[in-house]
């Protein structure tokens, strides 16, 4: 369920966001849960975690960009969506990555084509249960099974190339997302552009790692120490387990 959040001292404001914020998620058959605040300050003393903010950026008080710059201090994974009458407060915006910006009065067409945006984003974001991935790739949802992978390397434009025992797939996403989800796996990023499987690792040398195809991973200089150590962690920790 994606937890949306409305942030504007003005009620009315309020009201005509909702509906049309709501008429947008019951179309596309997705659950939703709206919350809506009259200030930055009853926002940001709710502690409320919210997956989709709007935020007005003209607010008596605390104002949209300094409410931002709290949310921000504890979540960076919240799309901010910014409402204001002034576009001239577009550059402030930016300091807080915002995902969009609306201009007052707030038009439908505008408002759903980045309601879409966000949407296709949400949807393609990688989600991990018990040993397997569900994926959004190009040609539609996939499950791959951890095992299964050798490397992971970012292809850009928000892609990621899976590299398989068997196969190769391309999906969405990022990896910096990926290493997150596959932390439990023990998977480490020798570079940032890749992340290994360390069950797949044949050998290690000073500048690359060499894995069970012959595919060679460079690591990065800065990261040598803590991809050894990491490696050493990971070999011990497989070795107690074996033991057992």
């Amino acid at each position: 369920m994606l937890r949306i959040a409305i942030v504007d001292d003005e009620t009315a404001e309020i009201q005509k966001l909702q509906e049309l914020v709501e008429q947008f998620f019951r179309e596309k058959q997705v659950a939703y849960q709206i919350t809506s605040y009259i200030s930055g300050e009853t926002f940001l003393v709710a502690q409320q975690q919210c997956d989709l903010i709007f935020l007005d950026v003209q607010m008596t008080g605390i104002d949209g960009i300094a409410t931002a710059r709290n949310i921000r201090q504890n979540d960076r994974k919240a799309a901010l969506i910014y409402v204001s009458n002034f576009s001239e407060k577009m550059a402030d915006s930016f300091a807080v990555h915002p995902f969009a910006f609306l201009e007052k009065p707030v038009m439908r067409e505008k408002l759903w084509m980045h309601l879409q945006d966000y949407l296709d984003y949400y949807e393609s974001q990688p989600v991990c249960q018990n040993d397997a991935l569900t994926l959004k790739g190009e040609h539609g949802s996939l499950i791959v099974r951890v095992q299964d992978i050798l490397y992971l390397e970012y292809a850009g434009n928000r892609k990621v190339q899976i590299h398989l025992k068997q196969d190769e797939k391309t999906v969405y996403g990022s990896i910096t997302k990926f290493l997150q989800l596959l932390d439990p796996f023990h998977f480490i990023s020798p570079h940032k552009s890749y992340i290994i499987n360390p069950r797949q690792i044949q050998s290690v040398c000073q500048l690359d790692i060499i894995l069970t195809n012959q595919d060679r991973i460079p690591i990065a200089q800065k990261r040598q120490k803590q991809i050894v150590a990491q490696i050493s962690d990971y070999l011990h920790q497989h070795l107690k387990e074996n033991l057992r």
